[in-house]
């Protein structure tokens, strides 16, 4: 049985992220407004590190990540994973990578329990 979700509300240049925690590690993070603020050792490093990142002191996070999902939301993940600190790319071109179409691509980077 898995242990609770919690999470953070942290700013950024962008708009607060949520950040999602479960035993451990970051599952995810989203831009839906949490219900209530948690914490823990693993929530402030990560806000930490987003801090850094946002201010252009860090280019690579050294977090414990496990998103969910299926075999094809994972190699998703591990795409975007692999993009470079400055850089951009579109759903398309991870498609592209993954011998599929941009929309599945979008759709594998939502959260699980978003409807």
């Amino acid at each position: 049985m898995k242990t609770e979700i919690i999470t953070a509300e942290v700013p950024s240049p962008y708009g607060p992220l949520s950040v999602h925690e479960q035993e451990g590690a970051i599952i995810a993070i989203d831009w839906e407004t949490p219900q209530g603020h948690q914490t823990s050792p693993l929530l402030e490093e990560t806000t930490a590190q987003l801090e850094a990142y946002f201010d252009g002191k860090l280019k690579e996070f050294d977090l414990p990540l496990h998103p969910g999902g299926d075999d094809f939301q994972q190699s998703v993940c591990k795409l975007i994973s692999e993009i470079p600190y400055g850089e951009t790319t579109t759903y398309g071109a991870i498609a592209d990578k993954l011998d599929n179409y941009g929309q599945p691509v979008g759709r594998a980077l939502q959260p699980a329990w978003v409807g």
